[in-house]
């Protein structure tokens, strides 16, 4: 508990504070369209499946990082006030 407490505090204090210093510096800050989303999301998926039928290393982060989105959906779910 305490380890997610130190990790997971300081980086999302950390977020607002750098948008609103992004603001303040005269950046528009906005959230992408669903639009787009999905079109970043099919690129990704793409390049993704094509990286990794060309490298294992690649192929490897890439199984850790679908189990590890998997599993963070739990949280993500459930972890909201």
């Amino acid at each position: 508990m305490a380890n997610i407490e130190y990790s997971l505090s300081p980086n999302e204090s950390m977020q607002f504070e750098a948008l609103k210093n992004m603001a303040a510096s005269g950046v528009d800050v906005r959230k992408f369209s669903p639009q787009l989303t999905q079109k970043l999301k099919r690129a990704w998926l793409n390049v993704a499946r094509s990286s990794a039928s060309k490298n294992k290393s690649f192929r490897r982060v890439l199984i850790s990082l679908r189990k590890f989105r998997k599993d963070y959906w739990i949280w993500h779910d459930l972890g909201k006030i």
